[in-house]
């Protein structure tokens, strides 16, 4: 059927209230296994047989349908289950088209389906598992899913699995799914774990061994005299508790290329766009507003971090509330919410750039920069405040008594005498005279005065570099005298957080933002040490590999070590900076 027409069906059923789908048993399958899958109508218990497209290569059964009915909070939905099961004849993938369903006086549109078909792998035990990787190659940070699939007949009481994933880390993981299959003359059942994965350093590493702990239930044990259990029930079967372990899946895992590198890029590996919003757009100097960030796209999302915001005296930036929100069960695509509250230090029309999104692209192998448009702000005086205006002289009355001449159609100066009839205490040429010049100039110099101390608060406001060291003193001192943190996160980030701001200190520059690229940058431009330098590169890879697993309590500890001694080498040399 056209593409165009499928639309239209699958906007016409959505705008009438029901629903049709597909689920599909598993995402990968072996050649020689059967497949099930189902056609799951919302929203009405009264539909037809679904009408399967020609699937050429493929043989399908259908099973019969299924009526079901809930109640949730005193809603109730009704819907009808229709199930299928199918076997590829050859060994290429399988692409279930739209399936329509035909219900009253309208047709319904189920979504694609698609199955990967792997080798068949011929086993003689009672029970066997697999490790199921989708690709040969990784890029360091980029999170993939690895699956997990446990062929039995007869089991009970099987425990998580364990892995062996040295140089990668287990993410989210979503909860396990059945499923039934038949492998020759045999039927088999599955149990099918996803996690998601991501690579922690380069090399030739290797997925798993995974492992599960179950007990294994046999044909039946010999009947045991004189029991009435026996004959009632008839003989126990033979349990066995044993270890399933998968077979090794070896991967190549290659960090992203150091040439072409650009500025601000923190490890993000992905594909991602960005936007921006601020509310509210119309404030006073001195209120703040929330600029909230979405990231969208799909790799490691939940953990990406974006580039230094740039700097500008007119406004003070800081860190919010960050948000994820997935769209599937591993977190691989999902949205990402970053907030900062800004606080704006002038009045007028400020444009705010945003901070850019450095990343590596594994499919295209580049390096990408997603942006958000600028914001603007209208941004209003405080109240009660006044805005200097300059004059262009003294306005005075026309007529005698004036101090000399004046010129054609001007206003004459006014001339100003003492009590008793005197001299005039101003006279022709009264501005030179250093009191009365002095007074005049006195609210012009004032004024200048606190618009120059107003734009040096602006300027040290943009380079807290002094601040910066103090804090970076304060918990370097906390560091060495105090206990690690109970949790691992806290620990690692403030670790991080104080070397952060030695940098920012050595290079009078905010610690917020700063990566491993200032390294190869600024510090070696701003003459800081090769053996400091190199230190930093080691230190800035231990904790983007600790980032990634924070639940690694020895590295931690090592990490911890390693930081400190790395912050008593740069306190070397600060009177040398």
């Amino acid at each position: 059927m056209p593409g165009f027409l499928v639309s239209l069906l699958l906007l016409a059923q959505a705008l009438a209230g029901a629903e049709a789908r597909l689920v599909l048993d598993r995402e990968r399958m072996e050649f020689g296994e059967t497949l099930g899958f189902q056609v799951v109508v919302e929203g009405t218990q009264r539909t037809a047989q679904p009408v399967l497209p020609t699937m050429p290569g493929i043989r399908s059964q259908y099973l019969g349908p299924t009526s079901q009915m809930e109640s949730i909070n005193g809603q109730t939905t009704v819907k009808v289950v229709h199930r299928f099961v199918l076997k590829p004849d050859t060994t290429n993938d399988v692409v279930i088209p739209p399936i329509s369903v035909r219900t009253g006086n309208q047709t319904l549109m189920t979504q694609e389906g698609r199955v990967r078909v792997l080798p068949f792998e011929s086993h003689e035990e009672p029970v066997w598992m697999k490790l199921v990787v989708d690709r040969d190659e990784v890029v360091v940070g980029d999170t993939f899913p690895v699956e997990l699939h446990l062929y039995f007949q007869q089991i009970r009481d099987p425990s998580a699995p364990r892995f062996d994933l040295d140089g990668f880390v287990v993410g989210r993981s979503s909860q396990p799914s059945q499923a039934a299959t038949q492998r020759g003359d045999q039927a088999w059942s599955l149990v099918i774990w996803k996690f998601a994965v991501t690579a922690t350093k380069p090399g030739e590493l290797k997925v798993g061994p995974a492992e599960v702990d179950l007990t294994l239930l046999l044909g039946t044990a010999p009947r045991r005299p004189g029991s009435l259990m026996d004959d009632f029930f008839g003989p126990p079967r033979e349990a066995r508790r044993m270890t399933v372990k998968s077979p090794v899946q070896a991967l190549k895992a290659i960090a992203p290329p150091s040439v072409g590198r650009p500025a601000g890029y923190a490890g993000a590996v992905g594909r991602f766009r960005m936007g921006a919003a601020a509310s509210p757009t119309e404030l006073t100097v001195g209120d703040p507003t929330t600029v909230r960030l979405t990231v969208q796209g799909e790799g490691g999302i939940e953990r990406l971090d974006l580039g230094p915001w740039p700097e500008d005296p007119s406004y003070r930036v800081y860190p919010g509330t960050n948000g994820f929100q997935s769209a599937d069960a591993l977190g691989l695509i999902g949205v990402k919410t970053i907030e900062y509250v800004l606080v704006p230090e002038r009045p007028g029309k400020l444009r705010i750039p945003m901070p850019p999104l450095v990343y590596f692209d594994p499919e295209t192998r580049r390096y990408e920069t997603a942006r958000a448009s600028d914001l603007e702000l209208t941004v209003r005086p405080p109240a009660g405040s006044t805005v200097p205006t300059g004059t262009n002289g003294i306005a005075g009355g026309g007529g005698a008594g004036t101090n000399g001449p004046t010129l054609a159609g001007a206003a004459p100066i006014v001339e100003w005498r003492s009590v008793d009839g005197g001299r005039p205490l101003l006279g022709t040429g009264w501005a030179r005279r250093g009191l009365v010049g002095g007074v005049f100039a006195l609210p012009w110099v004032a004024w200048l005065g606190w618009a120059i101390a107003g734009y040096v608060r602006r300027v040290q406001a943009a380079r807290p570099a002094r601040p910066v060291r103090e804090l970076w003193l304060r918990e370097s001192r906390a560091l060495s005298a105090g206990p690690a943190a109970s949790d691992p996160g806290a620990e690692l980030s403030g670790l991080s957080r104080a070397v952060r701001c030695w940098i920012g200190w050595y290079l009078d520059c905010s610690p917020d933002g700063i990566t491993s690229g200032i390294v190869d940058g600024e510090l070696v431009r701003r003459g800081l040490g090769e053996e400091h330098c190199e230190a930093l590169r080691r230190w800035f890879a231990q904790y983007e590999a600790l980032r990634f697993a924070p639940g690694n309590v020895a590295g931690l500890s090592e990490f911890r070590r390693e930081t400190l001694g790395l912050l008593g080498r740069l306190q070397e040399t600060e009177g040398r900076s």
